[in-house]
């Protein structure tokens, strides 16, 4: 694709946008663990989408903005990272796409996260605590029904 095609600031999900429930917006290898987690949930499969930032800056607003457009009939927003809330791109992001948010779909939606918690160091060393972590992030992102 590189060869022939070009390189995509966003990359479009690729999900029926009259069934989505739920927008997400990701970077990196996450979003292979997130499709390969839906594909083990056939059911909630058609009901989110997942849209891959592959540029942070320049913030590439019209194209997240066109995904936002696109999905109108989602319900919840999320930035889904691997990195801790303090790390990562979620800083950087988090009011750039709630104002797009805000003006794609009212001021009542805002993007919702699902990573880890604010943490001094990026890893927890421990690699049990680490997949422990990871997977609560992909059940958090793929529960359609609303953290408490």
């Amino acid at each position: 694709e590189l060869s022939g095609g070009a390189f995509r600031r966003v990359i479009a999900a690729e999900a029926r946008p009259e069934d989505v429930r739920r927008l997400v917006f990701c970077s990196g290898k996450v979003y292979y663990d997130l499709v390969h987690a839906l594909e083990q949930e056939p059911g909630k499969k058609q009901s989110i989408a997942l849209a891959r930032i592959e540029q942070f800056y320049p913030f590439p607003e019209a194209e997240i903005r066109a995904e936002m457009e696109r999905y109108a009939n989602a319900e919840s927003f999320f930035w889904v990272q691997e990195e801790p809330e303090n790390m990562g791109a979620w800083s950087y992001l988090r009011h750039r796409m709630d104002a797009v948010l805000g003006e794609v779909r009212g001021h009542d939606f805002r993007m919702r996260y699902a990573g880890r918690v604010a943490s001094a160091s990026p890893a927890t060393g421990s690699s049990m605590v680490h997949n422990l972590e990871q997977e609560r992030l992909l059940r958090q992102t793929l529960t359609l029904e609303e953290p408490a």
